[in-house]
């Protein structure tokens, strides 16, 4: 288990081995529906057709919400940027998520967003 979570970003080993010992005392019902949440997400959560923010329908909260300026949209790297902007309350728009930046260095190129 510690393993496991250590392959999650920003977890390093002490961290890893904390989170595994507070799920190890906790209760099973606890537990079960901790990993029915995880499976549950992989299968039902997918990208908004519009924006390519996450969903579990083919449009997104933002982008389903009448409400929302769809004239005006803010690009954002990724989903977790997109959170933070709406966390702040200020921007009424929509987004576009790239799923990550261009980065020559490293190989990725505009073709691969």
């Amino acid at each position: 288990m510690i393993e496991q979570f250590e392959r999650l970003p920003g977890i390093g080993p002490r961290t890893a081995q904390r989170l595994s010992l507070y799920l190890l005392r906790q209760p099973q019902e606890q537990l079960e529906a901790f990993a029915a949440a995880l499976l549950t997400a992989k299968r039902c959560v997918g990208q908004c057709e519009q924006c390519f923010h996450l969903a579990t329908a083919p449009l997104c909260d933002i982008c389903s919400d009448q409400r929302r300026r769809h004239n005006q949209i803010c690009v954002v790297a990724e989903s977790r940027d997109l959170l933070a902007l709406e966390r702040s309350g200020e921007f009424r728009g929509v987004y576009h998520v790239l799923g990550g930046v261009i980065s020559p260095m490293d190989g990725v190129t505009p073709d691969m967003l």
